[in-house]
């Protein structure tokens, strides 16, 4: 009789341990967060709406796009004034730093700031950081300067 009893309690705490996980597992939702198992079309699917919502991010914020190169040719006197985020490269011709500011401008391919008045060097890269009047101003005729930004040339008269 005891065996019985013992078998017959085993096989019901099998019974409601089975009814209470098929309770607990029923009332999960696949996919959920409570639900740790995923199908890859289902991860796919994830990663294709992130990848989406970041390209349309940068698509309106106007990152991703670049600005076209735009050859100058300025004769003496002649001045470009650059906006915030313009590039400039001087290669050929002589020009000085311009601006009415205390700040130099950054040439990034010696790692130095030419201070207003200073010659430029040919074939180096400037980056003017804000819009305040700072640019080149050409010392002889410069028939190849790059400009990458925005920006306004003032002819000499």
């Amino acid at each position: 009789m005891q065996k019985n009893f013992r078998a017959i309690f085993g096989v019901g705490i099998l019974i409601i341990g089975s009814l209470i996980t098929t309770v607990l597992a029923g009332s999960v939702d696949p996919g959920s967060i409570n639900d740790p198992l995923v199908t890859k079309s289902y991860v796919d699917e994830q990663v294709k709406l992130q990848v989406a919502a970041q390209v349309k991010l940068i698509n309106n914020q106007g990152l991703g796009q670049v600005a076209p190169v735009i050859v100058e040719e300025l004769n003496t006197g002649d001045v470009v004034v650059a906006k915030a985020g313009t590039e400039i490269i001087l290669r050929s011709g002589a020009a000085v730093a311009y601006g009415q500011s205390l700040n130099g401008i950054p040439d990034l391919t010696a790692g130095i700031d030419v201070a207003i008045g200073a010659k430029i060097t040919n074939n180096h890269l400037l980056l003017f950081p804000r819009d305040d009047g700072r640019g080149i101003k050409a010392t002889s005729k410069a028939t190849n300067i790059m400009v990458r930004g925005n920006y306004e040339i003032i002819r000499a008269k």
